[in-house]
């Protein structure tokens, strides 16, 4: 658990530090004020969605990889796999890096923005539709709270 916390306090950190400097840079961007508040609420919102389905799912597991959620998860689909990847710190790092050097941190920010925004509304409307994310189930398809085990190897095989 303290790993995923830390994780999501610096995810959000980073998301709104980049807001926040963007909106008081000499020329200020009057829309990064806004889009900061929405998406760190919405990052918020992601995160309390995850939580519940940490404790309501995964039988209180502190690890992302128990849940199964419809968007980025350990599935064969690369499509799927790719927007997954997008979504996580360590390619919004390469990017930040590229737009700084580039002199456009604000294509960033927007693209950060923007797959935060979308993950609180995916995880939003997986609780409403469909009561939440799923455990993922182990080698003989039993539902599995501690299910990391199954979701390392089903990476594995996607990633083959």
């Amino acid at each position: 658990w303290l790993d995923q916390v830390v994780d999501d306090v610096l995810n959000i950190a980073f998301l709104a530090a980049v807001g926040v400097a963007l909106a008081r840079a000499p020329g200020a961007h009057d829309w990064a004020w806004r889009l900061t508040v929405v998406a760190v609420v919405a990052q918020v919102v992601h995160v309390i969605g995850l939580y519940s389905g940490l404790i309501l799912k995964a039988g209180g597991r502190g690890s992302v990889a128990t849940l199964r959620w419809w968007v980025g998860g350990t599935t064969t689909d690369k499509g799927n796999r790719l927007l997954g990847d997008l979504t996580r710190r360590d390619f919004y790092s390469l990017l930040y890096l590229v737009s700084a050097a580039l002199n456009v941190v604000a294509v960033a920010f927007v693209w950060h923005a923007l797959m935060t925004i979308g993950a609180a509304i995916v995880s939003t409307l997986q609780w409403i539709a469909w009561n939440g994310p799923e455990c993922h189930a182990d080698a003989d398809g039993v539902t599995d709270p501690a299910g990391e085990a199954a979701a390392q190897a089903a990476i594995s095989r996607a990633s083959r």
